[in-house]
């Protein structure tokens, strides 16, 4: 799927509603283990906030794309029904990402034989599991450290350029067909000194996010720049970083950053946030199978019905947890 920075129509009910700026928000599949409240499904996921939702991450290995962990199949099913209640909603798989390194994109890119499978089997995943795109997360091509080639960069330009070489001539590259990227984190890092301005040495290991266990990573942007700018909309990584459960004391909502993005781009269209699932939504996939979580995690906005999702319990383990440190 490629948007084109053109306005697209949403029907809440009686009202037509027309929608210029993208928001899209990436998940996270390995934040289901993150501990207590910071465990974060996509029965989390609040729809309303993002017009393209992105499930990270897909696995790459011989050309073909693969679950990365055992119950993603069970919780790409989940992801993709938010859709019921917001038809216009696009979801995406990403592949890559910093644990992926290099090796399998260089493979995948070195032959005209190699794109040619990973672009059908990729069409073929995608539809299969009810996504709308896909989003190549290649951290970095031509980087050695991480098993790329300098003949990378060439390659990859070979493989997005079958889906898209007349659209891109086309029309430019103009900047509303561009998101500008927002983090949900941030970094800590422990000083050598007491001296706390630019430039200020760093030493020693940096905190631990208390939920995430991740080292510097810490769970907490702006966007009215971006729409002075002219660009097309905003890209979060991601959703679980943000205060969804609101537990910060100075929290007056759930998902205080990724809202607060959400009504300055929904402002900019002279609109809202809607507050309930649009009444005239529409089933475009099966039904739903009986696959969830426990009764917190039941209800969720963008349904049209309440999911009910009784099932085996997932248990993450050290093999089965990846965790990228980007």
């Amino acid at each position: 799927m490629i948007q084109t920075g053109h306005w697209f129509k949403i029907d809440f009910g009686q009202r037509l509603i027309t929608c210029k700026y993208r928001r899209v928000c990436y998940h996270t599949s390995w934040s289901q283990n993150y501990s207590g409240l910071g465990r974060f499904v996509p029965q989390d996921i609040d729809p309303r906030l993002c017009t393209h939702l992105i499930y990270a991450y897909g696995k790459l290995q011989n050309n073909r794309i693969l679950t990365l962990l055992d119950n993603d199949i069970e919780n790409f099913k989940i992801f993709n029904d938010l859709k019921y209640g917001y038809p216009e909603l696009k979801t995406l798989l990403a592949i890559g990402g910093w644990s992926a390194g290099s090796y399998e994109f260089t493979k995948t890119v070195e032959s005209s034989s190699n794109r040619q499978v990973f672009i059908s089997s990729t069409i073929s995943f995608l539809r299969e599991h009810n996504f709308d795109g896909l989003d190549l997360y290649w951290q970095y091509p031509s980087n050695k450290h991480r098993g790329g080639r300098p003949q990378d960069k060439q390659n990859f330009v070979l493989l997005v350029k079958k889906w898209v070489a007349e659209y891109w001539v086309s029309l430019g590259a103009p900047k509303q067909l561009l998101n500008i990227g927002l983090a949900t984190f941030g970094r800590s890092f422990k000083l050598a000194t007491s001296y706390t301005g630019i430039g200020a040495s760093a030493t020693g290991q940096p905190r631990k996010g208390e939920h995430t266990k991740q080292a510097s990573i810490l769970s907490y942007y702006e966007a009215r720049w971006m729409i002075s700018e002219g660009y097309g909309g905003c890209t979060v990584w991601s959703l679980d970083l943000d205060d969804f459960n609101q537990i910060c004391p100075s929290s007056k909502r759930k998902y205080p950053l990724v809202t607060k993005m959400a009504e300055i781009l929904l402002e900019a269209e002279n609109r809202s946030l809607p507050t309930q699932s649009p009444r005239s939504a529409t089933r475009t996939t099966a039904k739903p199978a009986s696959v969830t979580k426990d009764k917190q995690h039941t209800g969720k906005p963008g349904y049209t019905h309440k999911p009910n999702y009784p099932g085996k319990k997932y248990i993450p383990t050290e093999k089965n947890m990846v965790i990228p440190t980007n």
